[in-house]
């Protein structure tokens, strides 16, 4: 049996936020498409969206080991279907590559284009509103 302390878990939760937020504020990349074999792999095609994120992009809960992206909003520069995102620190170094899609689609980062029944396909100038929680 392997288990970590909820403070070490509060730890590695922290230091993935630092990451991202480090080098003046992270953004989050949202892709359609095949992902790529992982933050150290250059992305396949140009991100969906781009997305600028709070200062602090993660809100860390009071007494679990989770943490709450922002709200965060962007506008979608190309059409397609978002199937994965990647967040990059402000310097545009990948940090964590995470899979995407529309509320109930037990993708890890939810988006949502604003329609009544929400989908993770964008077009051109649509909004696009993210959320995700790491534990």
């Amino acid at each position: 049996m392997s288990a970590l302390s909820l403070h070490t878990r509060r730890a590695r939760l922290l230091a993935v936020r630092g990451a991202i937020d480090a080098g003046g504020g992270g953004a989050l990349h949202l892709h359609g498409g095949t992902p790529a074999g992982g933050p150290d792999v250059a992305a396949p095609d140009a991100p969906l969206v781009i997305v600028a994120l709070a200062p602090t992009s993660f809100e860390l809960h009071a007494t679990a080991a989770s943490m709450s992206l922002v709200p965060a909003q962007g506008f979608a520069a190309l059409a397609g279907v978002i199937t994965w995102g990647r967040y990059v620190d402000g310097t545009g170094a990948a940090v964590y590559d995470c899979t995407a899609g529309p509320p109930g689609s037990g993708a890890e980062l939810i988006v949502s284009d604003g329609a009544i029944v929400p989908t993770a396909q964008v077009y051109s100038g649509g909004e696009v509103n993210v959320t995700h929680t790491i534990t």
